[in-house]
């Protein structure tokens, strides 16, 4: 049995693969609070809360669709045109995505801003 913090990816990934790949019965439990909970509770919280929001750099962007495809956040958005955004009604600011992006495409604004 394995204990691993869900958004620990690489970890998490890890441990999945031991589990599959053991002959027996394995046990793989991923932790972690429920993100749109606790947003909830920070804009109860703090009135004017608001998340630390991603974004997909288009320069940066490879288009491999990893954060669609592997990752899965409701809140990326393919577009025909094969670029990605991020809905921002849908993104509670987790960061969470931030470590899918093999090209680093996904940043946040503040730290664009950043010296």
């Amino acid at each position: 049995m394995r204990d691993i913090d869900a958004y620990a990816q690489p970890k998490l990934v890890e441990a999945l693969r031991e589990a599959i790949a053991y002959p027996g019965f394995a046990v793989v439990i991923a932790r972690h609070p429920c993100m749109l909970k606790f947003m909830r509770d920070q804009r109860a919280k703090r009135p004017g809360f608001h998340p630390a929001q991603v974004r997909v750099d288009p320069s940066m962007c490879d288009r491999l669709h990893v954060c669609v495809g592997e990752f899965g956040c409701p809140s990326f958005i393919l577009h025909e045109d094969g670029s990605v955004t991020v809905h921002e009604d849908l993104c509670i600011g987790d960061g969470s995505c931030l470590q899918t992006c093999p090209v680093h495409a996904i940043v946040r604004p503040q730290a664009e801003a950043a010296p």
